[in-house]
Order: structure tokens, then C-alpha cells, then sequence
């Protein structure tokens, strides 16, 4: 399986040209994680991705591409990682996969066409790399030391080691999903944007009118509102910090 992530969204044609390269490889079957991650934002797009590869089955392909570094001389890269390879730009986006063995793609391999745009490689690198390995094509891998760009998100998880949290995510229903771990729900506040949000619940419909936390689907504290987006309430964005507090 290949699984695609990238920040090209679904109002222009990026998207269906990768899939076009993929299928004139032969793959006809993709998955969609997500073409929503934050635009130029690849710590979003490795939050994204970290929280749910492991759902996958084995052996799938991650292509992830969100690539402002497109055309620089940032370095095209495959991973493998346990039981996952992942294909895109070494600028962070999978410095969650940072143990694994690292590999330069050779672009001058003729799986690639000669014509490789700057300011699209996803289509023209990153997608024939992704099928070659799913083909169970090599040849173009060339062994690294290891990633250059390696920005591991930090995660609050204990009461006796805090430290200030970040917002990692802002879903569909403008709730806010934290880097502060589940198991801290009930024990903690979270300050941000200048409010204190005090009150948890166990789920969205014991909560009153105002802003309150649940456990999040993905590991970690969201801070949610009944009716209403949490997002625009706080005015807050992914990356916003937030201090943490023991209650």
C-alpha cells in the first residue's frame, strides 16, 4: 500500500498528478491520510503522520510531501523504519522515523525522467521513489549516515516533569489537539491565548457551554467546545504554546 500526506489540499491538480505517476507504475489503490496539513508547516505534517502510521499494515509506503524547501538543496530521502518506508524531503517531516536507515534517492536513475520540475517534486521524485519501493525497486537508494533535519515533537507526560505544551492540530470541528498526553487529563490546566481552560469531561456531550478538555482519538488532550469551534473562540493557531499547569 502507499499512503499519501501533503499540504497541496484538493482544490488543484497536485494531487491527481501523483496518483497519475503512481498508476503508470502500475499502483492503482492508494490511501489518503490526509492533503490538509498546514501549508510549509512539515511539524504538522509529522504530527499528523507519527499519530497514526502505525495503524497501517506492514509494509506500506508513506509518501509524504510538504516540501517549502522544494528545488534547494534540501535532500530527497527514503526511510525504513520497522516495518514502514517513508518517502519525501529531509526537513523534519519524519524525524519521528530518525532510527531507521536512511537513504539519498539517486535521481539520475531512469526511473526518474530526465525532466525533474523545481518546484514540483513530489510528483517527479518523490512519487516514482514511493513506487519503486513498493515495486520492490532499489537500485536508486543510496545509503546516508542519516537525516540531516531532525525535529522530534516533544510530548507532555508526567506531573513531575512539565514543561510548556504546544497546539499540534486543529481538526475539522476547530477543536485543539495538544501535545499533552491523556493520561494528565484531570490532573492539569492548560493555559493559552489568556484563558485558563479548568474543566474535563470523559466526553463531548458532558461538557457545559464553555471550553472544556477531553481525551483525544490520538493520545492526547483536546481542548473542545459543545457547538462550538475552540479554534476561533481562542483565536489560536497550530504551533500556539501552551503552559501547563497542576491543578
Amino acid at each position: 500500500m502507499i499512503a499519501l500526506l501533503t499540504d497541496f489540499g484538493i482544490e488543484d491538480t497536485y494531487v491527481a498528478e501523483l496518483k497519475l505517476v503512481l498508476l503508470s507504475h502500475g499502483i492503482e489503490h492508494t490511501l489518503d491520510i490526509s492533503h490538509h496539513v498546514e501549508a510549509g508547516n512539515p511539524r504538522h505534517g509529522q504530527f499528523l503522520l507519527q499519530s497514526v502510521y502505525q495503524r497501517f499494515p506492514a509494509g506500506t509506503v508513506f509518501l509524504g510531501v510538504v516540501d517549502p524547501g522544494v528545488g534547494t538543496k534540501r535532500v530527497p530521502v527514503a526511510i525504513r523504519f520497522g516495518r514502514y518506508w517513508f518517502v519525501g524531503p529531509d526537513n523534519g517531516l519524519f524525524s519521528f522515523a530518525s532510527a531507521g536507515d536512511v537513504f539519498h534517492i539517486d535521481t539520475k536513475d531512469p526511473l526518474f525522467s530526465p525532466r525533474i520540475s523545481e518546484t514540483f517534486h513530489g510528483r517527479d521524485i518523490f512519487a516514482p521513489a514511493a513506487a519503486g519501493i513498493h515495486n520492490h525497486t532499489d537500485r536508486f537508494l543510496k545509503k546516508m549516515a542519516g537525516l540531516s533535519v531532525v525535529t522530534p515533537i516533544r510530548f507532555v507526560e508526567e506531573i513531575t516533569r512539565l514543561f510548556p505544551g504546544e497546539v499540534l492540530h486543529v481538526d475539522g470541528f476547530g477543536n485543539l489537539v495538544t501535545s499533552v498526553r491523556n493520561a494528565l487529563l484531570g490532573r492539569v490546566a492548560l493555559v493559552l491565548a489568556g484563558k485558563t481552560v479548568v474543566h474535563s469531561h470523559s466526553t463531548f456531550s458532558e461538557g457545559g457551554d464553555g471550553m472544556f478538555m477531553v481525551p483525544g482519538s490520538k493520545g492526547f488532550i483536546e481542548i473542545v467546545a459543545r457547538k462550538r469551534r475552540a479554534s476561533d473562540m481562542l483565536k489560536v493557531e497550530i504551533g500556539t504554546q501552551i503552559e501547563v499547569r497542576i491543578k
